[in-house]
Parts: structure tokens; sequence; C-alpha cells
């Protein structure tokens, strides 16, 4: 018996099979340990359409979301617990907020990862252990 982790690859080759636009709601199960905010086993949905960039894609997921929660008349925030149990809101409301990624970075780190190449890997992690930075 197999627990499938993703989605992914069977999908990619559904489009590169002429279909342009696919999807599947199912079961995941992922062994990277369990908190009040993450569970080993997770239904999701993941779609993927031919011709679309990430800016297409942000927009066909607020859409959906809109849809989902007007269609089940949900409410747009929704009470969670993080890693430690602490219960969080979350909303759901669209727009999404549009975030640049080595802006974010920068200004969450003090890192300008645009200056690191493919190589470099050592010197990045040399500056992320200067300022204090760890993670697994």
């Amino acid at each position: 018996m197999y627990l499938r982790i993703a989605f992914e690859t069977g999908l990619k080759k559904a489009t590169v099979g002429r279909y342009e636009k696919v999807f599947e709601i199912g079961q995941d199960f992922r062994n990277e340990g369990s908190d009040p905010s993450h569970l080993q086993e997770f239904t999701q949905v993941e779609h993927y359409a031919v011709y679309r960039n990430y800016e297409d894609n942000m927009r066909f997921t607020e859409k959906m979301l809109d849809y989902v929660f007007d269609t089940m008349q949900l409410p747009r925030t929704l009470k969670v617990k993080d890693k430690e149990g602490v219960e969080k809101e979350v909303t759901f409301k669209t727009p999404f907020a549009r975030i640049d990624y080595t802006k974010g970075v920068s200004e969450a780190s003090g890192i300008d990862i645009t200056k690191y190449g493919m190589d470099d890997a050592d010197a990045l992690r040399t500056e992320l252990k200067a300022k204090g930075i760890e993670f697994e």
C-alpha cells in the first residue's frame, strides 16, 4: 500500500496529454509531524491550466474561493489553531495581498537574496548564521 503525497505528477501528465484544464480533490499524506495547525492526512484541491501564468492562477484561485465561500454560505473569517494551539483568525476575503518574494525576504531577514547565485549556497548559509537565522 502506498500513501500519495501529491496529485502533481498525474495532473501535469494530463496537461501534456492535451487536457488544457485539470483538477483533483482528494486525500494526501505527508509524514512531517503533527500539531494543531498541521495534520498528516488532509484533503486538498490542486489545479493546473495550460497557457496560464502565476497571476492568472492567483485570480482563478480567488474566484474559486469566492465561489466556494458564497455557495456554501461560509464566513470569510475562520478561527484556526497555530502550532502551539493558540487560536488565530484567518481571513479569506479577496483580493489577497500580492507580496513580492525577494522584497518580503529582505524585509523579514535583512538579506538581499538577489545577490546570490546557484553556486553561492555556502555564502548564503554564512550570512543567515551571522544574522542568527536558523531553520531545519
